[in-house]
């Protein structure tokens, strides 16, 4: 009795810890990527679209810019999480000294300044009116996909486009697009 007790206990000792498994960290720009969208959808998209508005604002605008950002639309079959996206290229557009206005963040700008109009806030700390700037652009963009089967392949068609409108005219200044084809083995289901 107590040998299978102990035979047992080694069992679900050693099953434990062969399932328990633990937790592995990769270098995100090392992904090769899979059937789902991840880290290199991500850093390549956000790396092409970066370095493009970047040589337009420099090329060809010549100016100062402020963007706005507009939510990234996922029109693809696949669930992408298009926040990932835009914080990842807003964060890169930074770090090229390009400024970005955060829609939120002027609704709570403009509260600031209501409670320093109305004497609330210490007019050495307050807001002064008229110091806000409007944005250029508006940079927006769209996911779309599409997928088709040859045999027992699945083959997805991605194309990430993004643009810069200028709001002044309406007019699209610029656009651009990043690529994904992915090939890959149908899933087969065996009862």
């Amino acid at each position: 009795m107590k040998k299978s007790i102990l035979v047992i206990a080694s069992a679900m000792l050693l099953f434990g810890m062969g399932c328990g498994g633990g937790v592995q960290y990769r270098d995100a720009s090392t992904d090769k990527g899979g059937r789902e969208w991840g880290p290199k959808e991500i850093n390549e998209t956000t790396r092409a679209m970066v370095d493009s508005i970047y040589d337009f604002l420099k090329n060809d605008w010549k100016g100062s810019a402020i963007i706005r950002l507009k939510r990234v639309q996922n029109k693809s079959s696949q669930h992408v999480q298009t926040k990932l996206l835009s914080d990842s290229i807003i964060t890169s557009l930074v770090k090229k000294k390009i400024a970005i206005e955060e829609d939120d963040f002027i609704k709570d700008t403009l509260q600031e300044i209501e409670k320093s109009q109305a004497g609330l806030v210490d007019e050495n700390y307050s807001i002064p009116v008229g110091t806000l700037r409007s944005p250029n652009f508006l940079l927006s963009g769209t996911i779309h996909d599409n997928v088709r089967y040859e045999g027992r392949k699945e083959i997805q068609y991605i194309v990430v486009t993004f643009k810069l409108t200028n709001l002044a005219t309406g007019q699209r200044a610029w656009s651009d697009q990043k690529e994904f084809y992915k090939v890959g083995s149908t899933r087969s289901i065996s009862f």
